[in-house]
């Protein structure tokens, strides 16, 4: 089973809020801290705070202990791990914070927010093989790339590997909202494959979800939106539409 735990920012309850930065503050490691007071703005660090303390708070959920239990470590270069407890990803685009958790499967996780203007595009994402793919995406070319991007960012995030270039994969799709990404003929090196499930968040968000192996929709249990309390293991919600062909995307 796959917990998709999502927080939207802007209409995060004031007790979620406080919660969230409790486990922050017992929590952080000194990389999160300094990554944090890095940031120049104040409402980016209390946006990246909240997340971080919410990314803790689903993991200490799953693996039934307390924040301050969970050791997150990082390495340059690489995903982040929990020596341990269950794997995990986390990512963050506009109001939308998104946290995959597993005990049995590696997982990566990135959310999107789709273009509202025409002219902002991710050509480099697109393989040669994959112009065909992109009409089935979405009707604006724009938001099909961004689209194949996610896709391809969230694979990246399964494996860690940061320094593949993202022309060098290619997009395959593997029906019902399921992707396979593998090597594209321009590739110089190994990939390794990974299959990529497209959710859609909202009208202007879509969340891609990555494992190694094909994960049917019943595996995966989410946490609704607009988060409002600390979260549990496993809380199902109505079943959450593919992307494909989905009309919300298509403007």
């Amino acid at each position: 089973m796959i917990l998709l735990s999502t927080l939207a920012l802007a209409t995060l309850s004031e007790r979620g809020r406080t919660t969230c930065l409790a486990a922050f503050e017992a929590a952080a490691g000194a990389s999160e801290r300094g990554q944090a007071e890095r940031l120049r703005r104040e409402q980016d660090q209390v946006s990246y705070r909240v997340s971080h303390g919410f990314l803790r708070l689903a993991l200490a959920s799953e693996a039934g202990c307390i924040p301050e239990d969970i050791d997150i470590r990082f390495f340059p270069g690489e995903k982040p791990v929990c020596p341990g407890g269950p794997h995990f990803n986390m990512s963050h685009a506009g109001n939308w914070v998104v946290v995959a958790v597993s005990r049995s499967r590696e997982v990566g996780v990135d959310v999107e927010a789709l273009p509202r203007d025409r002219e902002a595009s991710v050509p480099m994402a697109v393989s040669p093989e994959e112009m065909p793919l992109l009409p089935s995406l979405a009707d604006r070319r724009d938001r099909a790339e961004t689209l194949l991007w996610s896709i391809k960012e969230a694979a990246l995030k399964l494996t860690g590997e940061v320094m593949v270039e993202p022309g060098h994969l290619a997009v395959r799709p593997a029906g019902e909202g399921l992707f396979r990404v593998g090597p594209a003929r321009a590739a110089t090196a190994p990939v390794r494959e990974a299959f990529v499930r497209q959710i859609r968040l909202d009208g202007e968000h879509v969340l891609s979800l990555a494992t190694y192996e094909a994960v049917p929709l019943s595996q995966i249990a989410a946490i609704p939106d607009c988060w409002r309390g600390p979260p549990g293991p496993n809380i199902a919600a109505p079943a959450i539409p593919p992307v494909g062909h989905a009309p919300e995307l298509r403007s």
